[in-house]
């Protein structure tokens, strides 16, 4: 599995526990070669696939020259689920308890910041806070300034998380309803559950809840939650390259868009069908899929067809151009003279 920068440079900074969960990968091998029965990278990423279909988990811990232990973690009906009822935002969800840890109260004196994102001690260890309301893009105030702080501590992947409630409403076991078939694109909803008003409440996937945590910093936070909030204009950024992402996040940010991104052709699209975006800036070279691919893919989606979509290129190669002017581009920006007015410029005549 070949690794980019990005990657690179995250893998130094996890801890042992998480990194233990990179076995899982799609495509990780620790062979040098592939033969017919190994190599490719796609045993123990069968098996986690497999096992979060039927809402289960799978733990792995590992002891030098000791062993290694996998645990399965199953329900025990595939008809019902446990979880905590939470209020976010005035609206009510469902996190499923195999993956809670704790039901905790944070002060708000315990509160610390991480680098860019705001943590507490949990157990002798340093847990990540992250507002539920952010990721629904709902409430009008800022959580850290309250005295007090209802957060549900789950864990994925051997990593914990501190997830902030307005409210923990109660322990219940339900029927488990699939997603909507209209819904089904929406990867953060497990499913849906009634509940004693019969009322149709949605459940919460932790994993994917998690992951869109990690790419959201501090300062969006408290951008989401100021005083003058709008509606912006929204803007999907898609590069693999982590710094370049944030660099063009921050550019972008301080002119007001309300910026996301994603890592490369395939994760965009499965933004773009949770989310509508104004402009699209992509990067050409890409892991799975690359620009030229993705923007092909974009205009058959409902409602891009007129999308602007602006491409950094490292060459000025006119067939190249060519071949993404067909496809739907509406500009190109050189990365070998990238200036943040030349980004700000191309996307406000887009755009405004």
């Amino acid at each position: 599995m070949e690794l980019f920068p990005s990657q690179a440079e995250e893998i130094r900074d996890m801890s042992e526990a998480r990194l233990n969960y990179y076995l899982f990968l799609s495509g990780f091998s620790t062979k040098s070669q592939v033969t017919e029965l190994s190599g490719r990278g796609v045993g123990l990423d069968i098996v986690r696939h497999n096992i979060e279909a039927i809402k289960g988990t799978i733990g792995l811990s590992s002891v030098p020259d000791a062993g290694t232990e996998f645990s399965l973690s199953l329900p025990l009906s595939l008809a019902t689920i446990d979880g905590f009822f939470v209020l976010s935002a005035g609206e009510k969800f469902l996190i499923p308890a195999n993956f809670v840890r704790e039901v905790i109260t944070v002060k708000k004196d315990e509160v610390m910041d991480i680098l860019n994102r705001r943590g507490f001690v949990f157990r002798n260890l340093v847990v990540p806070l992250h507002p539920l309301s952010t990721i629904l893009g709902k409430g009008d105030d800022d959580p850290f300034d309250r005295e007090k702080l209802r957060v549900v501590v789950v864990e994925v992947d051997g990593e914990a998380a501190g997830i902030i409630v307005d409210a923990i409403v109660q322990y219940t076991t339900l029927i488990h309803k699939p997603v909507p078939a209209n819904l089904g694109g929406l990867r953060v909803l497990q499913g849906i559950v009634f509940d004693e008003n019969f009322d149709i409440i949605t459940i919460l996937f932790v994993p994917e809840l998690v992951n869109r945590f990690k790419r959201i910093r501090n300062i969006d936070t408290m951008r989401r939650y100021s005083a003058s909030r709008r509606e912006n204009k929204r803007i999907l950024v898609v590069d693999d390259s982590q710094t370049t992402r944030d660099i063009e996040r921050s550019i972008l940010e301080l002119e007001d868009y309300r910026v996301e991104t994603a890592v490369d052709g395939i994760d965009a699209l499965e933004r773009l069908r949770e989310q509508r975006y104004h402009l699209v800036v992509t990067d050409i070279a890409m892991p799975r899929m690359d620009g030229l691919t993705f923007i092909e893919n974009m205009r058959k989606l409902d409602g891009y067809d007129r999308t602007p979509v602006i491409v950094l290129t490292s060459e000025a190669d006119e067939g190249r151009r060519k071949a993404f002017t067909e496809a739907g581009a509406s500009a190109f920006l050189l990365k070998s003279g990238f200036e943040r007015e030349n980004l700000v410029e191309r996307v406000k005549a887009l755009i405004g």
